[in-house]
């Protein structure tokens, strides 16, 4: 029995076995590609950016980080004294597999609290059904100290192949929701999905940043306000209960909106507070 009890409570390893699991949800993993319209003090300009998104429904909706599709530009104004910068993204052209032509996909719905955003493919309503990582099939007995494993595709300059990378939880909060934080930095970016070591879901990686106060303490004290930021941007990661609790609220909008409006674009915010 102790030896059974040691071996349950050993973090799990990276192996064959274990990559293969994981690397098998790489095909619920779409490429993103969109142009940034970002309005700032000094004016608008636009960009050119790209990310890995999860589709979450078979019919091609998908769940990314709002960071990466331009929530970091509020990010950086609240870390400049709270100034109003804000970031629209358009043009967005979604990639499915090795395809080399996108689809088409709409913006629907923000949540800037926890650092989330759902896109819907534009496809044929008899197209097949596509890969997807449902949000509902997830493990939550999630401690410090356990294993976690990050799915994310490698730059099309190496086809993309799906990386697998291993990761420890070093702490887990209730504020300012339940959130996963690793023993060290992520690599991975944000909006990757994180799985255990058997394949099952946990969450996805966000950034979490607090509204203010990102200078208190003592301004000289350039070591530990360094960690508590590297704590910060180097991204936790959000459970996969609070991802789906989220999409539900996000769908409840939607029928709301097309209810009002069936033809009027849904770029909505989900209330954290709701």
């Amino acid at each position: 029995a102790a030896v059974a009890l040691a071996a349950a409570a050993a973090p799990a390893e990276m192996n064959a076995d274990v990559h293969a699991r994981i690397a098998a949800h790489a095909d619920a993993l779409a490429r993103l590609r969109f142009v940034l319209r970002v309005q700032t003090d000094g004016g608008e300009r636009e960009i050119e950016g790209e990310t890995t998104c999860i589709v979450i429904d078979a019919s091609g909706l998908l769940l990314c980080s709002n960071t990466e599709l331009g929530g970091y530009v509020r990010a950086m104004g609240q870390m400049l004294g709270g100034r109003s910068f804000t970031a629209t993204p358009s043009s967005l052209e979604i990639f499915l597999g090795d395809a080399d032509e996108p689809l088409g996909g709409q913006l629907l719905t923000r949540d800037s609290d926890r650092d989330l955003a759902w896109v819907q493919i534009e496809r044929d309503a008899d197209a097949s059904p596509l890969a997807a990582i449902d949000l509902d099939a997830h493990v939550s007995d999630v401690r410090p100290g356990s294993a976690f494993f990050v799915l994310r595709p490698l730059d099309p300059f190496f086809g993309r192949a799906p990386l697998v990378t291993r990761e420890v939880i070093g702490a887990v909060t209730e504020k300012p929701r339940r959130l996963l934080v690793p023993a060290t930095p992520l690599r991975a970016g944000f909006g990757a999905p994180v799985f255990d070591a058997a394949g099952k879901l946990i969450g996805l990686t966000v950034l979490q940043m607090p509204e203010s106060g990102l200078g208190g303490g003592n301004p000289v004290s350039f070591i530990s306000q360094g960690a508590r930021m590297q704590d910060m941007i180097g991204g936790v990661v959000l459970p996969a209960r609070e991802a789906a609790r989220a999409t539900q609220l996000a769908r409840e909008i939607w029928a709301e909106d097309e209810a009002l409006d069936p033809a009027a674009p849904a770029d909505d915010e989900v209330s954290g507070t709701r």
